[in-house]
Parts: C-alpha cells; sequence; structure tokens
C-alpha cells in the first residue's frame, strides 16, 4: 500500500499549483538509509569492534547489526535509481552537473588548503 500526501504551492499571482505527490515509503527510506550511513562510520570509527576478540552475545549482535549498517549507500543508489527512472538525456539534464562540480572543486581547495595549513602535512603530487 502506497501512502501518498498531496501538498499545494501558492504562486505569486496567488494561484495554487499542485505539486508532486511525495511517497512516505521513498521518504522513509531516505531517513533510514542517513541514519544508517551515520551509524556505520561511528561504529567504524569509534568503536574497538575491528581489534576486539569475538566472544559473547553482545559482540555476537554487534556483528549481526554492522551488514544493516552497511546497507545505507546502496540504499541511496536504488532510491536514485528509482526517482531518475523518467529522466530524459537531453541539454538541460548534463547542465546539471556544473553545480555538483563547483561545489567538488570548491571543497576540494578547501579541504587541501585546512590539510597544508591547519595540519601542516605535506601535499606533494608526486
Amino acid at each position: 500500500m502506497k501512502m501518498k500526501t498531496q501538498t499545494s504551492v501558492t504562486l505569486r499571482g496567488g494561484d495554487k499549483k499542485r505539486a508532486k505527490l511525495r511517497i512516505l515509503g521513498l521518504d522513509i527510506i531516505r531517513s533510514l538509509a542517513i541514519l544508517f550511513v551515520i551509524a556505520g562510520h561511528f561504529f567504524v570509527l569509534h568503536t574497538p569492534f575491528r581489534s576486539t576478540n569475538f566472544e559473547g552475545l553482545s559482540l555476537f549482535l554487534q556483528a549481526g547489526i554492522i551488514p544493516l549498517f552497511q546497507t545505507g549507500v546502496p540504499l541511496f543508489i536504488m532510491l536514485t535509481g528509482y526517482l531518475n527512472t523518467n529522466k530524459v538525456s537531453e541539454k538541460k539534464y548534463y547542465r546539471g552537473i556544473w553545480k555538483v562540480l563547483i561545489a567538488y572543486v570548491f571543497f576540494s581547495i578547501l579541504t587541501l588548503v585546512f590539510r597544508k595549513y591547519y595540519l601542516h602535512e605535506d601535499l606533494s603530487l608526486f
């Protein structure tokens, strides 16, 4: 059963235009994927799970939860594929890459400057 919610957007002229229907199930999947990615990163980076001896019920339960957390990124990929099924290959679709590239270059330069001057890392190409 699909649960859909309907919203309306008020335009400047006072006219109402019906917005696209939101599917609640997709929002739930997106929320779970966000939580799984955060939990997966926390679990790997901030717990001694990988260096602990595998014994006891607690560690057994933790080992059972890890595969669940590892589904976060695949859920995002499947959700993106599902939502992009009706996209058409045209110039407007490919022009959208510039926003992503500009953000990528900006944050890459920001990261390099931070690593060079704040962390004092030696960054060289060779």
